[in-house]
């Protein structure tokens, strides 16, 4: 879906784990001098929704960077 949404647009694809999200994606910010941070919010089961924090609002809470969260509305 992401490719579909930048195409014509040049971008990377980078992974990290061992880490939180939030805690990864704040290395990430720092570690490659990011000016926005984008990502895709894909729509969760009823149960995984209401028994985890959203992402968004804990990222968004300490970020250092704007965000643009892209919602998947397909399905």
């Amino acid at each position: 879906m992401l490719e579909e949404i930048l195409e014509g647009t040049k971008y990377k694809t980078h992974f990290l784990s061992h880490n939180s999200v939030e805690t990864a994606i704040n290395i990430f910010i720092e570690s490659r001098d990011s000016d926005m941070v984008a990502f895709i919010n894909k729509k969760r089961a009823f149960f995984g929704s209401i028994l985890t924090d959203p992402l968004v609002k804990s990222i968004s809470f300490h970020a250092k960077v704007p965000i643009l969260v892209m919602h998947d509305l397909r399905n």
